[in-house]
């Protein structure tokens, strides 16, 4: 009768713990976090015009890993919300690297900014939630797209016979402004 009901205790905690090893396997999914590009989170005016991105894989069961990636991008974080992605849609790509993915969409150009984020699948092809959103800028590529006239006080410099390279001097200016969206 002892030996019984230790069989029975038994079986009904090893029906208990594979329950809650299917149970957590079940609603395993793995996730982007951390996302980067080009090392930097959410950098602006960098010059490279196919930068690479990087996520860190996150799950919140053991053994958990990442067989594959889609990374979307667009002009804006509204048209990302909305399912637009007028820069990039990788599709599905069956890969577990997560480091160095190069980007791929449209030729990025300078002053574009660009919102993107990534979705991952489990090594039972899962699809996990969607990351949080990440966004970089592109800077100015080429001469031709610097439009600006170097501030300084080299006439005033020569009048008073002031060596060619004297201390930088004090610039200021007040200015008033409407309402400022982004600055770049």
């Amino acid at each position: 009768m002892y030996f019984i009901g230790q069989s029975i205790c038994f079986v009904l905690l090893c029906g208990l713990v594979l329950l809650t090893v299917v149970a957590s396997h079940a609603d395993s999914s793995v996730s982007a976090i951390r996302l980067r590009c080009e090392y930097l989170t959410n950098p602006l005016g960098i010059d490279v015009v196919k930068p690479r991105l990087s996520w860190m894989v996150d799950s919140p069961a053991a053994g958990d890993s990442q067989s594959a990636w889609q990374v979307v991008a667009s002009t804006s974080r509204e048209n990302l919300e909305k399912g637009i992605f007028d820069l990039w849609d990788s599709g599905k790509v069956q890969s577990d690297q997560n480091i160095q993915i190069e980007y791929g969409g449209i030729p990025l150009k300078s002053r574009m900014y660009c919102c993107w984020k990534v979705r991952l699948w489990n090594q039972e092809h899962i699809a996990g939630d969607w990351s949080k959103t990440a966004f970089f800028s592109i800077g100015l590529l080429q001469k031709e797209d610097w439009h600006a006239a170097w501030i300084g006080a080299e006439e005033q410099q020569r009048e008073k016979g002031i060596p060619a390279i004297p201390p930088s001097p004090l610039l200021r200016k007040t200015f008033s402004s409407k309402k400022i969206e982004r600055a770049l």
